[in-house]
């Protein structure tokens, strides 16, 4: 009986902690202008996914969509877009430190959204930089379709993919354009009211207990993390300082 009792409060925390920073990592790759809204979260590659990748003649180019690349033997560095010769020579054509959004074409939204990527080493009169223009094409999850002047200051990547099309903005809008990590989230929460609310109405009501903080639900494990917390920061830094000063 007492294990199945924390067994509901100990999930949840689990499940949302999960679905939170699942969430929270997508949420950095949307664009509104005006009453378009884009969210490119699906096409940012998680790690050991590999990156989008495309050969043009000798270069080969790697980007991610709101993340950086993978590190390999040619490129040791952290970035979101590079290219590299046959021999190795690693070219960083942009960062997520420089990263800009905007419209392929102003005119017409519904054309796609672009996003830029730059460096701050200097190429020629300008910075190095690359441009990645994803273009609405529908029941196309994503590819890189053409690199335009692969080895130049300015480097233009076509992207077809259905998330290059707007969604309309607004209430309805951003109704329609949650992730499904944004849907997780709600659904949690309200599970959360919900586990809360009528574990304290039946503790109130059937099992008799005095309506205040005691007759929440399990309410002995919530008190007990802030101090299961504080135990597990204290042991956590006594490691890291035992092996800081040489210890095992």
């Amino acid at each position: 009986r007492p294990k199945a009792m924390f067994m509901w409060p100990t999930a949840l925390v689990a499940v949302f902690v999960l679905v939170y920073l699942g969430y929270t990592s997508a949420q950095d790759c949307t664009y509104t202008n005006g009453d378009s809204k884009f969210d490119l979260s699906p096409l940012k590659r998680r790690s050991g996914e590999g990156d989008w990748h495309m050969a043009v003649e000798m270069y080969n180019w790697h980007i991610n969509v709101c993340g950086n690349t993978e590190k390999n033997e040619f490129c040791t560095s952290e970035n979101s877009a590079y290219y590299y010769l046959w021999y190795g020579t690693c070219i960083i054509a942009g960062t997520t430190n420089n990263m800009k959004w905007g419209l392929i074409d102003s005119n017409t939204p519904a054309t796609g959204p672009s996003l830029t990527y730059s460096t701050s080493e200097s190429c020629m009169s300008s910075v190095r930089s690359v441009v990645i223009n994803f273009r609405c094409k529908s029941g196309v999850v994503g590819q890189p379709t053409q690199v335009n002047n692969p080895t130049g200051c300015l480097t233009t990547i076509e992207f077809d993919t259905m998330y290059g099309c707007p969604k309309a903005g607004g209430v309805k809008g951003d109704i329609e354009g949650l992730s499904g990590g944004s849907i997780l989230l709600i659904i949690l929460l309200v599970a959360v009211v919900v586990y809360l609310v009528g574990g304290f109405v039946v503790n109130w009501k059937v099992r008799h207990m005095d309506p205040n903080v005691q007759a929440l639900p399990n309410i002995s494990f919530w008190q007990e993390i802030p101090g299961l917390v504080k135990d597990g920061a204290a042991f956590t830094y006594g490691k890291l300082h035992a092996r800081l000063r040489g210890g095992n």
